[in-house]
């Protein structure tokens, strides 16, 4: 019994040593999740991937008012009754406090576009997908464009109320030590290249959520961002082959609609003979 408050501090040591160590980063590829396999679209048109835009620093939240900051701090877990310590980050691969992870290497310009890359080519949707860095250099039928909104992170270090001193025991026999919740808000649109119109939009607000245990899943914290883009881009995919005929449809029926007054006017043409020949026939 003497040994146990040493042993609590030794595994609270050792669980926040190993957040202190740990480096991710956004692995698409081997993100949880499906990229469907779809139908080519008719025409074979191609696709040039534009670097995503970042806009998180534009985007305005409604639904907190303190979301535009990072806030909290994983030291209020040291206050007694307080069930845990917390974390908010806006952009959380610039700050290394997670709850049990130190740093989250993201390039949200060049990660979103290759994820969105990698989805477009194994759809089969277009007969070619391209990174596009410039749009007047490329001459796909279309280019694609990601718009990044949002990806809050909000990291829960739970303490019971007992504090860092007293957890450890908790964690040790199985209950959960941390709560890693993120955001993905991220739209997607298709330009028509040679018109610059976006003919097509997609709009995804994603959220999800995990626990840590001593025992699993430490390290873990920013795993969710890659999942939530797959899921994004597929419901989008699918999307797009599902309402592309109604896109291209206004482009197909222009040229029938140009055609239509001259093959209107050719029995006008045939009649004119016959009425001039009338007063012949009279005489």
């Amino acid at each position: 019994m003497k040994n146990l408050p040493i042993l609590a501090v030794a595994v609270c040591a050792a669980v926040l040593a190993a957040g202190c160590s740990n480096t991710s980063r956004f692995n698409y590829s081997a993100a949880y999740g499906a990229m469907p396999v779809l139908t080519p679209l008719p025409g074979d048109p191609s696709v040039g991937v534009l670097p995503a835009q970042d806009n998180r620093d534009a985007a305005t939240y409604a639904d907190d008012d303190n979301a535009n900051e990072s806030l909290g701090s994983y030291y209020l877990g040291m206050i007694p009754f307080m069930p845990f310590g917390w974390r908010t980050m806006r952009h959380p691969e610039q700050s290394g406090e997670f709850a049990t992870l130190s740093q989250f290497d993201f390039n949200p310009s060049e990660d979103l576009a290759e994820a969105a890359a990698l989805s477009l080519k194994k759809s089969r949707l277009f007969s070619r997908v391209e990174r596009v860095r410039d749009p007047r250099t490329s001459r796909c039928t279309y280019l694609w464009r990601t718009v990044l909104r949002d990806s809050r992170y909000r990291g829960f270090l739970i303490t019971y109320g007992i504090t860092y001193i007293g957890a450890p025991f908790l964690w040790l026999i199985g209950f959960p030590d941390g709560v890693s919740s993120s955001r993905l808000d991220v739209d997607f649109e298709l330009v028509e290249r040679a018109s610059g119109r976006v003919v097509w939009t997609f709009r995804n607000d994603l959220d999800d959520s995990l626990w840590h245990w001593m025992y699993a899943r430490i390290g873990a914290d920013a795993d969710l961002y890659a999942r939530m883009m797959k899921y994004a881009l597929a419901r989008s995919l699918t999307d797009l082959a599902n309402k592309y005929p109604s896109i291209i449809a206004p482009a197909q029926a222009a040229p029938a609609q140009e055609s239509a007054p001259a093959q209107e006017s050719a029995p006008a043409q045939e009649a004119a003979p016959a009425q001039a020949a009338a007063p012949a026939a009279a005489n």
